[in-house]
């Protein structure tokens, strides 16, 4: 592995928390990576409902956001939305990399589904 490869698989784990027993990212942090508008990746999700079963992606509740950005301490660091983030399992962002077809969707979805596996080895 290279050093590059490290420090992305490193941001990637900084962005994984734990939501009703599992593994997810946030929408805002997954736009971050694959460099798409966080609107556009809501755009991409919203015409393939198909592709993201309840196991692959939820909208948290005003509650959950409420309470993840208290138990991180991090409420500041998260962006101010109308709506509570969604939140995408390994499933939903490996579909992500296949919806925003770009080559940085692919290349991002390889680190982030290697960054997970790696986590969930330990």
């Amino acid at each position: 592995m290279t050093d590059f490869t490290l420090i992305i698989e490193k941001t990637i784990r900084e962005k994984i928390y734990t939501i009703r027993g599992q593994k997810v990212m946030l929408d805002f942090d997954a736009a971050y990576l694959y460099e798409v508008d966080l609107k556009i990746l809501r755009q991409a999700v919203a015409r393939n409902k198909k592709r993201f079963p309840p196991d692959f992606q939820v909208q948290l509740t005003d509650n959950e956001w409420a309470e993840l950005k208290s138990r991180l301490a991090l409420s500041s660091s998260f962006p101010v939305q109308k709506v509570p983030p969604m939140a995408f399992a390994e499933g939903g962002l490996l579909m992500l990399s296949g919806v925003l077809k770009s080559k940085k969707a692919v290349d991002v979805g390889i680190a982030i589904i290697n960054a997970l596996f790696s986590v969930n080895r330990r």
